[in-house]
C-alpha cells in the first residue's frame, strides 16, 4: 500500500506488507504483522513512537526493511516484555541520514544498518538498543547509550563505537 505525503498508519495485517510515504511515515502505537516481507519506506523520515498505554508492534515472517531515505527515527522501549521489532528473515534499517534505534530487535537471519548505497551505516541511540540475532550483525558507526548484541555470528562495526553512558532505565515514560 502507497500511502500519501505525511501518513500515519494503524493496525495492519496481510500476506506481505509494503508501507511508502512520499514525505513522513509515522507509526505511532501501531501494530504491523506480515506473514511475509514486511517494508516501511518513507522519502524522509520513518517515525515510529509506543506508549506507556500502547505497543508498538513489527512481526515480518520473511524479511523486514525499514528505510527513511533521510532518517529513522525509533523509540518503542515502554513494553519490554516484547521485543517490537521480530522478523523470520533480516532485519535491515536504512537511511542516508541517522538511524535512531531506541527498541529491542530480533532477526532470526541477519540484522545490518546501512545507508541507501548499501555499505553499513551509523546507528544512534539515546537510550537502550538490544539486538538479538541468529546470524550476522552489521553496520558502520555507533554513538550513544549502552549497546547490547547477541548474535550466533558475525558481529563487524566497519567505524568507532561511542558509548556516551549507560543503560539509563525506564522508571518513567521516555518521551514521544
Amino acid at each position: 500500500e502507497s500511502v500519501g505525503a505525511d501518513a500515519q498508519v494503524g493496525d495492519v495485517l496481510a500476506q506481505s506488507v509494503s508501507l511508502r510515504s512520499d514525505e513522513t511515515l509515522s507509526l505511532i502505537e501501531s501494530e504491523v504483522r506480515s506473514y511475509g516481507d514486511l517494508a516501511l519506506q518513507a522519502d524522509h523520515t520513518v517515525h515510529i513512537r509506543d506508549s506507556i498505554e500502547n505497543q508498538f508492534l513489527a512481526l515480518s515472517g520473511g524479511d523486514m526493511m525499514i528505510q527513511g531515505n533521510e532518517s529513522v527515527d525509533i523509540l518503542a522501549l515502554n513494553h519490554l516484555e516484547t521485543t517490537p521489532f521480530q522478523a523470520l528473515g533480516n532485519l535491515v534499517l536504512a537511511s542516508n541520514g541517522d538511524v535512531s534505534g531506541d527498541a529491542h530487535f530480533y532477526s532470526n537471519s541477519g540484522f545490518s544498518i546501512q545507508p541507501l548505497e548499501g555499505q553499513p551505516g551509523t546507528f544512534v541511540s539515546l537510550y537502550d538498543p538490544i539486538i538479538s540475532v541468529n546470524g550476522d550483525v552489521e553496520f558502520g558507526e555507533y554513538t550513544g547509550a549502552a549497546l547490547k548484541i547477541e548474535a550466533t555470528g558475525s558481529i563487524t562495526a566497519t567505524g568507532d563505537i561511542t558509548i556516551k553512558g549507560p543503560d539509563v532505565g525506564l522508571e518513567s515514560e521516555i518521551p514521544g
